[in-house]
């Protein structure tokens, strides 16, 4: 018997049709893109196929056709797309550019190959890429380096000085032997010295140029016995290997006598050199102490805070390690018993806004002195502690004078439209919205995208455990509506479709427990108006993560490290000045069509 199509059938099967073609289409667009690109490959293909498909669409509170199909053409194929092609073609442009200046230069030709096959490997997706730089940097020794321009610039310093040094102590160098620097050979060659790693070239020439100076100045057995002394302890853990050459170079560059560097080198003086090695022992079993700490609590680990690793932790220099340790320290105290304003201090800190660190420091300090704090001692000690570290980790230039500015009111706005209009176009709205709501709903807000990056860096999410994390709490999120939340522990919820509304959101009043939101363009309402209510709340923004829909993590990312201390430093001096937040923008539809890519 032969079934009958009805209307409906019809327009169904049309519209699957017409998905199907979405998916195509972007998906030829992709491959267009990839095949024309050298940095692009399979693994971009796949992300996007994922990304188009109905499970994750599912996810997204995508369901109909229509809305997929909505979805695929205007995020996926006229946004997405366009966002991965530009900053992919930045990034190559950069990275190609760095590489042919510094190859057979100031790195191995090799090591430049090796720079290019990690930028071409098709197996790895561009966010990995994007993040790649970062992360090696921080392996070789550059925990300040954020871009690639700073990484070359580093190889280029290292380069140079050692040139000179071979061109103007060659008879002293030639002089050297291998007891007095292992790796003299690789020095003495060019080609070998820029076929190290970065921060094995950077020790090396501060030995060599401590080794010049004490056969210069006739003192090569006390150079023997510090270099044995700065070994024991890098041997031990309580000094970098690669921190023993920085060593030697200011002993032996420091203009002292050899009387002087004798009694330094015999345990005589106020702080002879054995005394700095016992406090660097104990400052690196402290470091043991914490990790162990941390790896004991598990999730409950203080969050906010970037703890590093060990190699890190060594590299640093004195001041920035007994800081970390002392800040560190402080982090395992409940946040219940800590003052509201030193955690804001805090998430300053740890977010690496350092003016708004510095003003909160500040604040506080007004206070103390007119007399309308007050502060236990010990509060007192906590308050210098976060002051020493604003002043030791920041990297931007604080004794800078810089031409102090008084834009009018207009001038400020314009500006913060002006960021605005650098956001990802899904993040707009909640801006405004959460401008809207004064200045301490958009703290809120900008802290709890922090958060997803933390989530990120100490490995609790990463894209692939995103989209599995919100694909299973779509329907306990929906029981959570009708029967209520926990009040313990880990919850991810989805505030999108059927379950947009601020019900989804859990109250973190009095609970210890970390929360993950799923957001939308179509849920801002809802998620602004949570952020407004519960800003003050501690356990909110001190647990709770954002994961707006559309917004890849490098984006994310730059958000957070690039826009958000602008925005936030802009709108603390509208709020003084009395100007309204608000910018102008009375409603979403008023901005400007056209898409911001960074």
């Amino acid at each position: 018997m032969e079934t009958t199509r009805t209307q409906s059938d019809i327009d169904d099967a049309r519209e699957q049709q017409e998905l199907e073609d979405a998916r195509k289409e972007c998906r030829r667009i992709i491959e267009r893109h990839i095949s024309s690109s050298k940095i692009l490959g399979h693994a971009d293909v796949k992300a996007y196929e994922i990304a188009m498909s109905d499970e994750n669409l599912a996810s997204q509170g995508k369901i109909t056709n229509k809305e997929k199909i909505r979805y695929i053409r205007k995020e996926v194929g006229d946004k997405m797309i366009k966002w991965l092609v530009k900053e992919a073609a930045d990034l190559e442009k950069k990275v190609r550019g760095g590489i042919a200046a510094a190859s057979g230069k100031w790195i191995s030709s090799t090591k430049a190959q090796w720079w290019i096959s990690q930028l071409e490997e098709k197996s790895v997706p561009f966010h990995q890429k994007h993040l790649f730089i970062t992360k090696k940097a921080e392996q070789e020794g550059m925990s300040d380096v954020k871009s690639f321009e700073a990484f070359v610039k580093n190889w280029q310093i290292v380069a140079e000085q050692a040139e000179k040094l071979r061109q103007t102590k060659a008879p002293v160098i030639a002089q050297l032997t291998s007891t007095d620097v292992p790796e003299i050979a690789a020095f003495r060659s060019k080609e070998q010295f820029i076929a190290l790693p970065w921060k094995k070239r950077k020790a090396l020439l501060e030995t060599v140029a401590a080794a010049v100076t004490a056969k210069e100045q006739l003192m090569p057995h006390l150079y023997k016995k510090a270099k044995e002394m700065l070994d024991g302890a890098a041997y031990n853990n309580a000094l970098s290997s690669n921190k023993v050459g920085a060593w030697l170079r200011r002993i032996f560059s420091s203009g002292h006598t050899s009387n002087d560097i004798e009694k330094f080198l015999n345990n005589e003086g106020s702080m002879p050199l054995q005394r700095l090695i016992e406090n660097w022992s104990r400052a690196s079993k402290h470091f043991q102490d914490i990790q162990k700490r941390r790896e004991k609590l598990g999730p409950q680990s203080p969050r906010g805070f970037h703890f590093v690793h060990m190699d890190v932790f060594l590299n640093w220099e004195w001041d920035r390690r007994s800081t970390y340790l002392e800040e560190a320290e402080h982090r395992f105290n409940d946040i219940r018993d800590e003052s509201y304003v030193f955690l804001k201090i805090r998430h300053e800190l740890d977010a690496e806004d350092w003016d708004s660190a510095q003003e909160l420091i500040g604040s506080v300090k007004r206070e103390l002195d007119d007399g309308t704090l007050l502060m236990s001692a010990e509060n007192r000690a906590k308050l210098q502690s976060l002051e020493n570290y604003l002043r030791v980790h920041r990297k931007d230039d604080k004794t800078e004078k810089k031409e102090e500015k008084h834009p009018t009111p207009t001038e400020m706005q314009d500006e913060m439209r002006s960021l605005i209009m650098q956001l990802p176009h899904q993040l707009r709205r909640m801006y405004i919205n959460a401008l809207n709501k004064g200045y301490q709903s958009f703290w809120a807000m900008t802290t709890l995208m922090y958060n997803r990056v933390w989530c990120h860096q100490h490995n609790f999410l990463d894209p692939g455990k995103e989209v599995v994390l919100e694909r299973n709490s779509r329907e306990p999120t929906a029981q959570r509506r009708k029967h209520g939340h926990s009040d313990y522990g880990f919850e991810a919820n989805v505030m999108k479709g059927e379950n947009n509304d601020r019900g989804a959101a859990r109250n973190q009043s009095g609970v210890r427990g970390a929360q993950v939101l799923f957001t939308n363009e179509q849920s801002t309402e809802n998620l602004v108006e949570e952020i407004n209510v519960q800003k003050n709340d501690r356990n909110f923004w001190y647990w709770t993560s954002i994961i707006p829909e559309g917004v890849q993590y490098s984006q994310h990312l730059e958000v957070v490290t690039a826009l958000h201390p602008r925005m936030k430093k802009l709108a603390r001096m509208m709020q003084e000045r009395g100007v309204n937040l608000g910018i102008g923008f009375d409603h979403y539809d008023a901005l400007p069509d056209h898409v911001a890519t960074r």
